[in-house]
């Protein structure tokens, strides 16, 4: 019947789809990412097209090509990627192109040969660009495989390791983009399905921990990164005794640490002694790692007891200079608490300003000037002079003295203090006891605790 579509040959298309798929992994281990990544897209487009794009079927398919995607992103981005070298390549070679200006005459070349290299220069920019959006669209198409190989694996609840290896990648994609809380919380979710699933000693869970070790230290945490560090050292060195104990007990390991499913090992014992030697050659490093670690924990420490002590030095956080000392006189922030010098006069107490020593509130009356406007006396302390020693009998000084205290015999008796007056709301007539000017005496407004003169 015309128009009518063909039925679809299930065997070759799932018998190719398999072949795509398997050696898309081979190319992925020998580090071949071109063709992982063209061979797996192949493998995906038949999964799907047989089973549907969110089939169990299809997960495994998801999330080999995300990673396919991210080991080259991931290889590109870094300092010593193929990218880099090929830029580092054609800079040298540029340099070397570059004419040597031997004089003048040959400025108006040398101002030519300038704008070549701006106008190549912008071209070499735009194709960076180019790159950068290309390497963008690379990691963000990993990330949605990968999320959505963890989706299908979450749904159907019957893969936990291959769910666990999703969360592993999403957490390392994270950590590529700084993303460290996103990192350690697909990280810890990874470590919680494998200490699960895993014999406490296999060596993915140190694989794990070494990661979180890494985001955390990313993210200024190094006391945790070191506990997790340590952690997966004393892992790693469980496995190499129990590998080192006997052949029997190393093939057991072997045996136990693959998934449900995998092929076996055509050789055991081989594979005990592969990873065992892995393993030697990784705790050099992780202890390397955890020596450094140790190293940033103390000048972290070391630094925050500096800060801390400078805090209390000025008087700041954790010090003593803030609060009332043993002698319950408070100290200033920073600053000696203030002191008389020796067989100085002690201070007197002048009681609460504005107030009497009894605590009755001052009331300065209103007096009037010489043009009949009311106007407010200002107040004033008078401080009783301190008697200064007799001097010698026969000496000017002496004779000073008792011609200033003939003068004193002869003053009037002083005036009472007048009483307390109230404020009046109409000017009134200055009371009795001021002078010519106007103004109180001296010890009309001098405070209850100073002496009269």
């Amino acid at each position: 019947m015309a128009g009518t579509t063909p039925p679809l040959d299930v065997a070759s298309l799932t018998a190719e789809a398999d072949e795509s798929f398997a050696k898309g992994v081979a190319a992925i281990k020998a580090g071949t990412m071109d063709e992982a990544i063209e061979l797996l897209a192949r493998a995906l487009e038949l999964k799907t097209t047989l089973h549907g794009e969110q089939a169990i079927e299809c997960a495994a398919s998801y999330f080999r090509y995300g990673c396919a995607l991210f080991y080259k992103a991931q290889d590109e981005n870094t300092v010593f990627g193929k990218q880099a070298q090929a830029q580092a390549s054609a800079k040298d070679d540029a340099d070397k192109r570059k004419p040597q200006i031997a004089n003048e005459t040959a400025v108006d070349d040398s101002e030519a040969c300038d704008d070549d290299d701006d106008d190549e220069k912008d071209g070499e920019d735009k194709e960076d660009g180019e790159d950068d959006d290309e390497e963008e669209d690379d990691m963000e198409l990993a990330w949605k495989l990968v999320e959505n190989a963890r989706l299908i694996y979450e749904e159907d609840e019957s893969h936990p390791i291959e769910l666990a290896n999703c969360f592993e990648t999403l957490g390392e994609m994270n950590t590529e983009h700084a993303n460290f809380a996103s990192a350690l919380e697909d990280l810890e979710q990874c470590l919680a399905i494998l200490e699960t699933e895993l014999e406490e000693d296999d060596r993915r869970i140190a694989g794990v921990l070494l990661s979180i070790s890494v985001a955390q230290q990313m993210d200024d945490k190094l006391e945790k990164a070191l506990v997790n560090c340590a952690r997966a050292i004393s892992i790693l060195e469980a496995r190499l005794k129990r590998l080192k104990s006997s052949d029997e007990a190393a093939i057991a390991a072997m045996q136990n640490s693959q998934p449900p499913g995998a092929t076996p090992y055509p050789d055991p014992l081989a594979a005990a002694k592969a990873e065992l030697e892995q393993i030697e050659a990784v705790l050099g490093d992780l202890k390397m790692r955890e020596e450094e670690l140790q190293g940033l924990v103390s000048e972290d420490n070391d630094t925050r007891a500096q800060i801390k002590a400078a805090f209390a030095t000025i008087g700041g956080v954790g010090g003593s200079g803030a609060g009332p000392s043993s002698g319950g006189v408070v100290e200033t922030m920073g600053f000696d608490v203030p002191k008389l010098a020796p067989g100085a006069a002690q201070p007197v107490n002048l009681g609460v300003v504005g107030k009497s020593a009894g605590g009755v509130s001052r009331v300065t009356p209103n007096v009037t000037n010489g043009t009949g406007h009311v106007t407010k006396a200002p107040q004033r302390i008078t401080v009783a002079p301190v008697a200064a020693p007799p001097a010698p009998a026969g000496s000017s000084a002496a004779a000073a003295a008792a011609a200033f205290a003939s003068m004193s015999s002869e003053a009037p008796a002083a005036v009472p203090a007048a009483k307390k007056a109230k404020i009046a709301p109409t000017p009134v007539a200055a009371p009795a006891g001021t002078t010519g000017e106007g103004l109180p005496k001296e010890n009309e407004n001098a405070p209850d605790a100073c002496a009269p003169q």
